[in-house]
């Protein structure tokens, strides 16, 4: 019974109870998380490298595939609490954890509106049919799915099966995500694009998808990701 208390609390908290560390939140203010654990958030630092992961002293990259990104930016680094949020949510099916990491990425925009600036189109990094219909949704489209936002989601799709990316290293990523997607030239063709994810291992799938948009037209391709992997 103490077990499936302890799972009960954590996929269903009591109102007014951090999702975390389950502490009474006395004065809630909407988002369960209690002042340690918000303090616990690895917000991103400037300076990393999206190729690689590690931050370099003179912007030097290990990595010798070329990007085609025009600008990336991060809302934190993939370290706790983030990973157990989006392992909870993503591979877990909780709702709660899903529903704490959209109010931590509207509450990220607000404070950096700079990011939306010049995108003529949102785009979240689409799923493939057979994985949207196991998971029951879009994760980068539910996260960025904020009042005053518009996505896009006619624009880009995911064509072919690919490999896990887990346990792949950077090459194989690039290699396995190739030809992947195709965007939709009718609407990308001279536009600006955002493109969003939830997490960025490689910068891979970005890499990728930011490719076949300029292939297709696309005058501009930035990227914004809920969290980026750091190494070191």
């Amino acid at each position: 019974m103490k077990r499936l208390g302890a799972w009960a609390r954590r996929h269903f908290p009591l109102s007014g109870h951090c999702l975390l560390c389950e502490v009474h939140l006395p004065h809630p203010q909407g988002i369960w998380l209690c002042s340690d654990c918000n303090h616990l958030l690895p917000h991103w630092l400037d300076g990393i490298c999206l190729s690689c992961g590690v931050q370099h002293k003179n912007q030097d990259c290990e990595e010798t595939w070329a990007m085609n990104l025009d600008g990336f930016a991060a809302m934190f680094a993939y370290k706790d609490p983030i990973i157990e949020l989006v392992t909870r949510f993503k591979y877990g099916g909780n709702l709660n954890a899903g529903r704490l990491l959209k109010a931590l990425v509207r509450e990220y925009l607000r404070l950096h509106p700079t990011l939306l600036e010049g995108a003529d189109l949102l785009l979240p990094v689409p799923t493939r049919a057979d994985r949207l219909l196991k998971r029951g949704l879009n994760v980068p489209a539910f996260l960025i799915d904020q009042p005053g936002l518009t996505l896009e989601l006619r624009a880009l799709k995911k064509s072919r099966r690919t490999q896990v990316q887990a346990g792949l290293h950077s090459k194989e990523r690039a290699k396995n995500l190739a030809f992947a997607f195709e965007a939709r030239p009718q609407l990308v063709e001279g536009r600006s694009l955002l493109i969003f994810d939830d997490v960025c291992t490689t910068g891979a799938t970005l890499e990728q998808i930011a490719h076949t948009c300029k292939k297709a037209g696309a005058a501009e391709v930035r990227a914004l990701v809920l969290a980026r992997v750091v190494k070191g």
